[in-house]
């Protein structure tokens, strides 16, 4: 089943960017690179990284080094199963 707030979110106010690397994070402005595309985007409020297998601790350090709050799901977490992952998501979106 999906969760409605989650198909809302990505309708309305949510970007979501596959198979790109977070460059650099400055203030509130994040750069990702997806390929030979560099974006920039600006006064990020908030992040949500999808990480894979490998985490990338680095990552949600620096984000929340530079006061992002962070919130680690999961396989960054624990070994989790998707819809262990996705519900994880769903509740910290719901609180976002």
């Amino acid at each position: 089943m999906i969760d409605l707030s989650v198909v809302h979110l990505i309708r309305t106010c949510l970007n979501v960017f596959n198979k790109a690397q977070v460059a650099a994070v400055s203030g509130r402005d994040i750069t990702i690179d997806r390929a030979e595309d560099v974006i920039t985007l600006k006064d990020v409020d908030k992040i949500v990284l999808a990480v894979g297998v490998k985490p990338n601790m680095k990552i949600p350090d620096d984000l929340a080094a530079e006061g992002f709050e962070v919130h680690i799901i999961g396989g960054c977490n624990q070994i989790a199963r998707i819809t262990e992952a996705v519900a994880a998501g769903a509740k910290v979106g719901r609180k976002l």
